[in-house]
């Protein structure tokens, strides 16, 4: 069967310009170019440690450039959210400015054939993803009527966790899971960061609604036990990322 393709220039990977953010600045670079920046840097830089989390999670679904078309909210969210991060840490414009140059020089080096001379947000993407729609491939079903996710509050996090790191398929709730309960700890979920907590949440949500695909399935695989929001947050500190 004749494979639908969609191209997607922007959605996916850089968003829409406003007021000039540092993420729009990555458009004319390929994802591998900041992404090996960032690896080569993260023994010096902690918060490129949690990007570097974040992306691998999106990058593993677009790595070819095509995704289906059931990944698409998934993706933009993990997408968007790494977006905060790389704004919030690059908000100062000198120290992004410090390091465009070693951006050009890198994206010109491992892409020869597309040089670059600047990195301007007016330009159009280099790396473009394509939404696939194809009837071979069996996606998974929309969870329909209370959505898994909704019974979070009733789990105790031990369990929760415990489950996660002995099943397969729950690899992404895992470190999902950890990257919000990291912030959450440290009461870290405002400010700038309030954006990116709902993001994680929102992106757990749906991995958790698919992975479990009912509230009968979810009650069946972890039972209640009535722990309290607060002692879910302190049981988790010890698994924290």
């Amino acid at each position: 069967m004749k494979n639908r393709i969609l191209v997607v220039l922007l959605a996916l990977t850089i968003n829409v310009v406003v007021g000039q953010e540092p993420h729009v600045f990555l458009k004319p670079l390929h994802p591998n170019v900041y992404i090996k920046y960032m690896e080569l840097h993260r023994g010096e830089v902690v918060e490129f440690v949690e990007m570097l989390t974040l992306f691998n999670l999106y990058w593993k679904y677009v790595k070819g450039g095509i995704i289906l078309d059931h990944q698409m909210l998934y993706c933009g969210l993990l997408n968007e959210a790494f977006d905060v991060l790389f704004d919030e840490y690059y908000k100062d414009p000198e120290m992004f400015d410090a390091v465009k140059l070693i951006l050009i020089e890198s994206q010109n080096r491992m892409y020869p054939d597309e040089p670059i001379k600047d990195l301007d947000p007016a330009s159009e993407p280099m790396f473009k993803v394509s939404i696939q729609t194809n009837p071979d491939i069996v996606c998974p079903a929309a969870v329909e009527g209370t959505k898994p996710h909704t019974y979070l509050k009733e789990i105790d996090t031990e369990k929760l966790i415990e489950y996660m790191k002995s099943h397969a398929g729950t690899e992404d709730m895992l470190v999902l899971y950890n990257l919000y309960w990291k912030r959450e700890k440290s009461n870290d979920c405002n400010g700038n960061f309030k954006k990116y907590c709902d993001l994680l949440l929102d992106a757990f949500d749906i991995v958790c609604d698919r992975h479990f695909g009912n509230v009968e399935n979810f009650a069946k695989a972890i039972p209640p036990n009535g722990i309290t929001q607060v002692e879910k947050i302190n049981s988790f500190l010890p698994y924290a990322y």
